[in-house]
């Protein structure tokens, strides 16, 4: 497809064809994946037997179990905000895409598409700094910068969808709209600042996990390693779906700019998601939760010892939305009871 003089446009029937099949070949797949994952967390899906002997691990039904029925806290309404906002809205644009409307409608249904798009990355941002803040013990100057970052990149969000208008196709099945390439320089610049903003959560969050690591003396800390790991994982298959999407906007057809949108949205919903349910599963307060640790000196009684005594295993205090020095007393009370014996 090619822009006249007058800024109209040049129409290839096949390349359209073509393209439309492939936007929804990343579509739905994605689309596909999100709920799958609800199917399996809100156990519709039945799983295979497991040993009784066996660690815990993931399987259907957790969503249930670990956020239903238990009582409901402020990272509870977190994970219902991120999981259902996308569940819905997905709904809604899988219905769109495939109904034709008019033209005017269609470009309100693209509107509100980026702007679910929008919605649904900020919530993401917006756990992942709640997330930072707890585990950084609630330190005022991180939570300032982070939000001071979050609001200017959210700004440009906003700017790189605003005033940049998509034309329609003639005589195509279902709502789809084309973008030029300058619409699409715009349209990169939301999942830019989405890139900056993740890269900024990955890296505090790598850099106080091996602080933590460093001074545990490099004891286990279940907590930690659980946010080391599906951080890790999140950043990974994020910054590999964020960069691919914003690729799609300078090298694509018009048709297939932002065409791996969906998937990067779909794709950060569900980890997002899967990463709090493995922290309520932990830990009730789920996001909430932080890293502390106690370690005390406990004195010999008996006189022939060689030693004055011996330090005892560091205690990991994960979470900040409770009483951690009654926890902490009450872990040290059963550790002595435990050496007594």
């Amino acid at each position: 497809m090619a822009a006249d003089g007058d800024g109209s446009h040049q129409f290839d029937a096949v390349t359209i064809a073509f393209d439309l099949r492939m936007h929804n070949y990343l579509a739905l797949p994605a689309m596909t994946f999100l709920f799958w994952d609800h199917a399996l967390t809100f156990g519709v899906l039945l799983p295979l037997p497991r040993p009784p002997h066996a660690h815990y691990q993931h399987a259907t039904g957790d969503e249930i179990r670990f956020l239903w029925r238990r009582k409901k806290t402020m990272s509870t309404y977190c994970f219902f905000l991120n999981r259902y906002i996308a569940f819905f809205g997905d709904i809604a644009v899988i219905y769109f895409t495939f109904y034709s409307i008019p033209a005017e409608e269609c470009r309100s249904v693209n509107f509100f598409r980026q702007i679910l798009l929008i919605v649904n990355q900020s919530l993401i941002c917006m756990l992942l700094t709640l997330r930072i803040y707890a585990l950084y013990g609630r330190e005022s100057k991180l939570w300032m910068y982070l939000v001071a970052a979050a609001c200017g990149l959210l700004g440009l969000g906003l700017w790189g969808i605003s005033g940049r208008h998509s034309y329609p196709l003639p005589d195509v099945e279902g709502c789809h709209l084309g973008n030029s390439f300058d619409t699409g320089v715009h349209l990169a610049v939301p999942w830019l600042a989405l890139f900056t903003y993740d890269c900024m959560i990955a890296v505090s969050l790598f850099w106080k996990s091996f602080s933590a690591m460093k001074s545990s003396g490099g004891r286990d800390m279940t907590l930690l390693t659980l946010l080391v790991r599906d951080g890790a994982m999140y950043f990974v298959a994020m910054a590999s779906a964020n960069l691919g999407n914003i690729l799609t906007f300078y090298l694509c057809d018009d048709l297939l700019r932002g065409s791996l949108s969906t998937l990067a949205s779909c794709l950060s919903v569900t980890m997002m998601s899967r990463l709090m349910l493995n922290l309520h599963a932990v830990e009730s307060k789920g996001i909430f939760s932080t890293i502390a640790t106690v370690q005390y000196y406990r004195k010999h009684a008996n006189a022939h010892s060689t030693t004055d005594g011996e330090w005892s295993p560091v205690v990991e205090l994960d979470t900040l939305w409770t009483r951690d020095m009654e926890r902490s007393a009450y872990i040290l009370s059963q550790s002595d009871e435990t050496m007594s014996r």
